[in-house]
């Protein structure tokens, strides 16, 4: 879920669900599910995919500085000062910025969805749309590293040894993506899953976990999956506070139940 795009571990504090329904209260909006379930996994921070590239713009590319985190103290919240000082519509409501150039939420028609995603030059206050919704927007940022993150590929070896160690959070989640899509040893992914989340309660590596577990299941026969294991992960996903990583839980509950459901 697009946290490859961050080029660091979080630094800002986590995000809960209950101060992202504070600041959709307080610009009157709802935010784009695929955002705040991104924010849920990393709030926020600078890119390693920085490089926004398209047509409608002066310049062949953007350089994007940083992703503003969602908070009820700074980042997102500070929109509306933004807006102000420059005298433009309240409703665009800015998530990231560059040195000249704040990208934001346009909710100037739409105040629910996915709204269009607008670039606004801080001295002209020029305002250009940019992408269609949020996915689009982050599937065009891209990197001169491309290619080299795209080649690396961990081994088993260094999966264990990342896990054990537990310092490289950003290297665990590629990790746990790379060999979810593996037909590896159902079990062994099952315990580094474990592992991982009785030792770090880190809401990003969850998401990527449970979402490598249904991957696994899918690439696995119902008789070839550790039972015990995975009941034992999914009771550490539903116990975290974050309800999408619950959901996850919830999800690789009913795939569990539903083989069950089919014996007469």
């Amino acid at each position: 879920m697009y946290a490859y795009i961050f080029d660091e571990e979080q630094t800002f504090e986590s995000v809960t669900s209950q101060t992202i329904e504070f600041i959709e209260s307080f610009f009157s909006i709802e935010l784009p599910n695929s955002y705040k379930k991104l924010m849920m996994m990393h709030n926020g921070g600078s890119l390693a995919y920085s490089t926004f590239s398209s047509r409608k713009l002066r310049e062949d590319s953007i350089e994007i500085d940083v992703f503003l985190p969602l908070s009820i103290h700074e980042g997102v919240i500070e929109s509306k000062q933004i807006t102000t000082q420059l005298d433009i519509d309240e409703r665009y409501i800015v998530f990231a910025c560059s040195h000249h150039i704040f990208i934001a939420f346009d909710y100037t028609v739409h105040r629910k969805g996915n709204p269009p995603i607008v670039f606004i030059h801080r001295h002209t206050k020029e305002v250009i749309k940019v992408a269609r919704h949020f996915r689009s927007f982050i599937k065009k940022l891209d990197t001169a590293y491309m290619e080299e993150i795209n080649d690396f590929i961990y081994t088993s070896r260094q999966f264990e040894r990342y896990v054990k160690k537990g310092k490289s959070t950003t290297h665990i989640a590629a990790c746990f993506e790379q060999f979810s899509y593996e037909a590896n040893d159902f079990e062994w992914y099952s315990q580094l899953a474990i592992y991982t989340l009785k030792r770090k309660q880190d809401t990003q590596l969850a998401w990527y976990i449970g979402a490598g577990l249904l991957q696994q299941i899918k690439l696995h026969p119902h008789e070839r999956w550790p039972l015990t294991s995975l009941q034992e992960a999914i009771n550490l996903l539903q116990a975290f506070h974050d309800p999408y990583t619950r959901k996850l839980g919830k999800q690789l509950q009913a795939k569990l139940m539903k083989p069950k459901m089919l014996v007469f």
